[in-house]
């Protein structure tokens, strides 16, 4: 669970246990899905993704500014490093920066 102040990034356990029998129940069957929403239960990025279905801005920026570590599930590498939404996200956020500073003049303050 995330320890943020901002009422629409915290999640009661509440919301993300009825959400994942929702999904469970829509994935029955398929084991190797159901074992993917177990995985992503194991880290507060993916339990945001269960309870919410999507990213924010507090995730999106959570996944440009971090890489993955030692102490992170399998999963939250892949959606860290390797998946196509982080990737994107990533080079879209480092092209805007980049063109953020051809356009600033010395002694510009944002």
């Amino acid at each position: 669970m995330t320890k943020d102040k901002s009422i629409s990034h915290k999640s009661c356990i509440g919301q993300i246990t009825e959400r994942t029998v929702e999904i469970e129940k829509r994935l029955e069957g398929d084991e190797e899905l159901l074992a993917l929403l177990k995985d992503l239960q194991q880290f507060s990025l993916g339990r945001f993704l269960i309870a919410n279905g999507g990213l924010d801005g507090f995730w999106i920026d959570y996944i440009i500014q971090n890489r993955c570590a030692q102490n992170r599930t399998t999963l939250e590498c892949f959606i860290l490093e390797k998946s196509p939404t982080a990737l994107a996200t990533r080079q879209r956020y480092y092209i805007f920066q980049e063109q953020i500073k051809r356009l600033m003049q010395n002694g510009s303050v944002i």
